[in-house]
């Protein structure tokens, strides 16, 4: 009976892991470090940046690449990625509607993630990075 007992606490106390550690948190925005790009035909790749957040999004390093037109342009997913820590001020929207800055400073860790966007003939062509429905667009021209 010592032994049935040791065996029931044991299975209680290894439940006892932290829920954080399973929550999964949604990307809430995408945003490019161009918004255009301009190319000739057989001009040299051009490396685009991808910044995933929030802070806390559980998968920020995975974002699906693709092109509106590969006869255009085509986007390769490089495989680096780059953490940039920084500081930020919080702020808190008063009941009159108007944001102001709290004092308190943080610092917080943005994920870049970036691609290698090719010419490849002439047109116009849209780049997109996309991960849970959130998405940034950038606009290629090549002549």
């Amino acid at each position: 009976m010592p032994g049935l007992l040791l065996g029931v606490m044991m299975m209680f106390t290894s439940c006892g892991e932290n829920v954080e550690d399973h929550i999964i948190y949604g990307v809430g925005s995408i945003a490019f470090d161009k918004s255009t790009l301009s190319f000739h035909v057989g001009d040299a790749p051009v490396q685009l940046r991808a910044t995933v957040g929030p802070e806390n999004a559980t998968y920020r390093t995975i974002v699906e690449w693709t092109t509106t037109d590969s006869a255009v342009a085509i986007v390769t997913p490089d495989e680096e990625v780059i953490y940039v820590s920084k500081e930020v001020e919080d702020s808190v929207e008063t009941d009159d509607g108007i944001v102001r800055p709290t004092g308190n400073k943080r610092t917080v860790t943005e994920v870049i993630v970036t691609a290698m966007v090719k010419p490849v003939g002439p047109g116009t062509a849209t780049i997109i990075a996309s991960r849970e429905g959130k998405a940034a667009s950038c606009a290629v021209t090549v002549e």
